[in-house]
């Protein structure tokens, strides 16, 4: 009887030392019960130049969600359906951690958390940066909101930081008059593209206002004159209690301020046709243009001192490939000869 005594006690404390059922959680491929899904920032934007950042994104629960906190401040949310949100958080300089929280009625937590991390900008402005128009907004839904004034405070915002060269409203509203098109074919890009080569315009924002769920949904697409293509998209999100107009443009100017940082390097490289310059991945992307310049002193003609900078603008450059530290563009408009090594680049 012992024996078996001995044996019982050693089986059951082998059966005690076996690991115990895995913790709840979805299975491969299962939808979890609580998610966020983030636009901005993303897990490339490590630096930035702005005083400002948008943290935007949506919140998937299939139970009811009891708090949505951006920083620990409780933002509003909508009765039922999907939570979209965008706030507008202020950057210190240096690192800044921004974090993200959702709680859900049973206790399920999901927590999102971002560096960022702010350096004044230091770069030169030139006068033949990217040329922007805006055009007006097409209501797209039923119960969407009109905006009253959504184009022009949406060219204001864009026009801060002193990053596009805007094209004016009035220019704009010539154009289409003239044109005879109205908002809802101006969401075309193909449309877009040509009033953007009207007004001599290098890119064009165009987009839709929409009621998704009882929320305000403005959704802005950027699209390149030459190609038609669009560059980007952005989307901000309101619910009905907060939508203010000028809020929404602001946002969306801060995303593609964001999306379109000026940055400048040197060339490294010159083959003739094409350029390799010391800007990496996170600081310019494929297809994005590039300025070429050259910095010369001015010279006073009576003293001899150097009393200034002088800018020459070289040609223009459009990028191909980007790699880890460096990026190859193909030369747009000068055929090689002029431009040198250690020749300054700046982002359009």
């Amino acid at each position: 009887m012992a024996v078996k005594t001995r044996i019982f006690s050693f089986l059951f404390a082998i059966f005690l030392a076996l690991p115990g059922p895995a913790a709840a959680g979805p299975a491969a491929g299962e939808k979890p019960p609580l998610a966020i899904t983030m636009q901005t920032p993303d897990s490339s934007q490590g630096t930035v130049f702005m005083g400002k950042t948008i943290i935007a994104g949506r919140v998937e629960a299939e139970n009811r969600l009891a708090s949505l906190t951006i920083n620990n401040i409780p933002l509003t949310m909508p009765a039922s359906g999907p939570v979209f949100f965008s706030q507008v958080t202020e950057l210190n300089p240096g690192e800044n951690v921004l974090t993200v929280k959702a709680v859900d009625a049973v206790g399920n937590t999901v927590v999102k958390t971002f560096h960022i991390t702010r350096k004044p900008a230091s770069q030169i402005q030139l006068s033949e940066r990217l040329s922007l128009a805006v055009l007006p907004f097409k209501r797209e839904t039923a119960g969407a909101p009109a905006l009253p004034g959504f184009q022009d405070r949406l060219t204001h915002a864009l026009t801060a930081e002193n990053r596009f060269h805007m094209i004016e409203r009035h220019h704009l509203e010539l154009i289409l008059r003239e044109q005879h098109l109205n908002r809802a074919s101006l969401v075309s890009p193909q449309t877009a593209a040509k009033i953007g080569r009207l007004a001599t315009a290098r890119a064009v924002l165009t987009g839709t206002i929409m009621n998704i769920h009882g929320q305000t949904v403005v959704k802005a697409r950027m699209v390149d004159v030459e190609t038609s293509k669009i560059i980007c998209t952005r989307k901000v999100w309101e619910t009905p209690e907060d939508v203010r107009g000028g809020d929404m443009a602001e946002r969306l100017a801060i995303m593609f301020h964001q999306e379109f940082p000026l940055t400048a390097g040197r060339i490294i490289k010159n083959e003739g046709e094409s350029i390799t310059v010391d800007l990496g991945r996170g600081r310019v992307k494929p297809g994005r243009g590039l300025i070429i310049f050259r910095e010369e002193p001015v010279i006073h003609p009576a003293t001899g001192k150097k009393v200034g900078m002088d800018i020459r603008i070289l040609g223009h450059a459009r990028v191909i490939t980007v790699f880890s530290e460096t990026a190859v563009a193909r030369l747009v408009d000068d055929d090689g000869e002029t431009v040198k090594r250690l020749d300054r680049v700046i982002t359009e």
